[in-house]
């Protein structure tokens, strides 16, 4: 009884990281209207969701074009170059979107090298017009677009995989062609993986703020910047996180929808299909389709990157990998281990008990990675800057010191907030590892009278060791790129690797960051090479 008390008792603290920023911001909704607040609602709530929306709506119909165009071609047929590309176009997701978004604005702007090279060739440098407006609603879509479609084409493309032959040769045996096929038999068969994919890059889209700023695109999270920083009040940031929260939730709703109902193909019959041969001017095209997501999303980026870093001065490398490059790794560490560690503990009592309470709680405790990182942010600065007002006299009366800020003015704020936005992708992975053991282990451990804490130390950990590194790995990636969170929760004068590529880029001195951006792209292969091989090993 006391071990099921203290697994409800568990799961209900680490619901809390996720459940008291959904309340407080909430919560702001109820309270009085400030003239901020006033302000936003009658002249600027309505271009926020607008652009938000419409921002989702652009990144959304390219990724899902880009994505499932992608998928069909390298799983359907067989042209130059298909081996190569069913891998590398998941590369674009080791790409940051604020990092292609920097690089991109530099190339196409006004005075930028692509435009000053047509103005030379074409108007002999005489003309003023600004040929591209990179720097607009449309311009951030594509580099938002151009990094995120991995997911949607990842997703999909294991769908496509998993699809009987037999059902495609009655379809064709029916009279159905390969286009005909296609939309009546395959796209209906993959919507569940087409509609998450499509709703893990629209909550990406939403919870984006280095791009949009840096495009100057009004969005929710723009504005929550604007409203926290610039006007000073935190009632009407909270009020605007609430309004994001409700989309988010619209979102989530909408996906579950179309998932519910819908039924992936039987596999007992599983043979894949395979590709057909295509020649000529058809596998020419079907190899530049595919090309050029590869191209803009990941070739462009990082070899803009290496021109630039090879120019660069390396006399302060050292600062760079011995300072932010430290700060990176130690919140990474921390968060990325108490992650797993809860990960664990949450997949052992799921396995121990399967309850609704366990279940229902282990789905609250899961639900950050859903919601942006600015709501998470704001939602648990706010108390814990109570708290720490609480604190700071009894605390200093006792170590006899200057009243400080105990929580909000250490890396503990940011490690809460890694912490309940990345929970879900240690879970996942190791939830699925937990799967595949034997449930006799634990039961012949048991009547050994072995503690739990001796089951999961002697069995489970070196059972799930690789889920337990891939998990670590994945939120330990995510969590070098996190950009919002970081620069609303990290401490006075901490910096991380993405903060200083945010300030720098801001500044138009993008070269100065160049080598922090190849870090962060390195670190984001690691996550990229595992994806690759959980596909291949599929």
């Amino acid at each position: 009884m006391k071990t099921s008390w203290f697994r409800y008792l568990t799961i209900v603290l680490l619901c809390l990281p996720v459940l008291v920023p959904i309340g407080v911001v909430l919560f702001s909704l109820t309270t009085g209207e400030s003239e901020s607040w006033s302000h936003l609602r009658d002249n600027l709530l309505i271009e926020y969701i607008a652009n938000t929306f419409s921002l989702a709506i652009l990144v959304g119909s390219q990724t899902l074009i880009i994505g499932v165009g992608c998928a069909w071609l390298t799983t359907a047929f067989s042209f130059p170059g298909m081996r190569f590309f069913s891998w590398a176009l998941v590369l674009p997701l080791a790409v940051p979107a604020y990092i292609a978004g920097y690089v991109y604005a530099e190339l196409f702007e006004y005075a930028g090298p692509l435009q000053t090279v047509v103005r030379q060739v074409l108007f002999e440098g005489s003309s003023q017009i600004n040929l591209i407006n990179i720097r607009s609603i449309w311009g951030a879509s594509f580099v938002i677009s151009m990094v995120l479609f991995p997911y949607v084409y990842l997703l999909t493309r294991i769908s496509f995989q998993k699809q009987s032959s037999v059902l495609r040769s009655a379809a064709s045996s029916l009279g159905a062609g390969t286009t005909g096929s296609f939309f009546k038999l395959i796209l209906p068969l993959s919507r569940p993986a087409i509609a998450g994919g499509t709703a893990l890059v629209l909550m990406e889209t939403m919870a984006d703020y280095g791009v949009v700023e840096h495009f100057g695109v009004p969005t929710f999270t723009t504005g929550i910047f604007r409203t926290w920083y610039g006007m000073g009040d935190q009632n009407a940031a909270l009020q605007l996180s609430a309004c994001l929260f409700l989309l988010v939730a619209i979102l989530v709703t909408a996906e579950q929808f179309f998932v519910r109902g819908s039924t992936f193909n039987p596999t007992s019959d599983f043979k894949q299909s395979k590709p057909t041969q295509i020649t000529g001017f058809s596998s020419w095209m079907a190899t530049l389709a595919c090309s050029l997501p590869l191209l803009f999303g990941f070739i462009v980026p990082l070899s803009y990157l290496l021109n630039h870093a090879l120019q660069e001065n390396f006399a302060d490398i050292q600062n760079v990998l011995s300072q932010y490059m430290i700060n990176s790794i130690q919140v990474a560490s921390i968060g990325a281990a108490a992650c797993v560690g809860a990960s664990l503990w949450l997949a052992y009592t799921n396995r121990a008990q399967k309850r609704l309470l366990i279940l229902s709680g282990i789905k609250l405790s899961t639900l950050g990675y859903a919601l942006p990182g600015v709501i998470l942010a704001i939602g648990l600065l706010v108390p814990l800057t109570s708290v720490d007002h609480l604190l700071a006299e009894p605390i200093s009366n006792i170590l006899d010191t200057k009243p400080k800020l105990w929580l909000t003015g250490s890396i503990l704020a940011l490690v809460a907030v890694y912490f309940a936005r990345f929970l879900t992708v240690s879970y996942n992975s190791i939830e699925g590892g937990m799967a595949q053991l034997d449930t006799k282990f634990d039961l012949a451990a048991s009547t050994l009278g072995a503690t739990t804490a001796k089951i999961l130390s002697n069995i489970h950990f070196p059972l799930l060791s690789g889920s337990l590194m891939t998990g670590f790995l994945l939120v330990f990636i995510d969590i070098t790129k996190e950009l919002p969170a970081t620069l609303i929760l990290r401490p006075f004068n901490f910096e991380t690797l993405s903060t200083r590529i945010y300030r720098f880029a801001s500044d138009e001195r993008l070269s100065e960051a160049s080598v922090e951006c190849l870090i962060l792209i390195a670190l984001g292969l690691v996550l990229t090479s595992l994806l690759i091989s959980s596909t291949k090993n599929k």
